[in-house]
């Protein structure tokens, strides 16, 4: 008799641990918007927007330098997570009439996203701060 609620007790708990394995599993995707604005020049702002989807490890979304009077840059990324809050993707973007493919590594949390890649005349590296998507075109 024991052995046969030990061994109930034992089943009962996998099985709620199981269900919450298959519950967090299935949480693991998730979109994240982030802006930076700057250099007000004759009423007009420089933008920065990242737009970030994970989804089981596996990350993609845009990365755009919007400036008020210059070249733009307008380009997407895609690789995986690194960790908890970091992910390691490849960036291709066109600025100038140039494509141009760069290694970035992503820092993200619940403020900010921390970018890091690329030469440093490139200026890919900055930090832009979390916004709700639905200020951005992209919802």
């Amino acid at each position: 008799m024991n052995s046969l609620k030990i061994v109930l007790i034992f089943t009962i708990t996998f099985y709620l641990m199981a269900c919450s394995v298959l519950q967090q599993a299935q949480t693991t995707s998730m979109k994240m918007c982030y802006q930076n604005t700057y250099g007000v020049v004759e009423g007009e702002q420089d933008f920065e927007l990242l737009w970030l989807y994970i989804d089981d490890g596996k990350v993609k979304g845009e990365y755009n330098w919007l400036p008020a009077f210059k070249d733009k840059r307008i380009g997407s990324f895609w690789g995986k997570t690194s960790g908890e809050s970091s992910a390691d993707v490849e960036y291709l973007f066109s600025q100038e009439g140039i494509n141009t493919r760069v290694r970035l590594i992503l820092t993200y949390d619940e403020r900010s996203v921390s970018i890091k890649g690329g030469e440093a005349l490139m200026g890919l590296t900055a930090r832009l701060y979390r916004i709700d998507c639905s200020q951005t075109s992209k919802q």
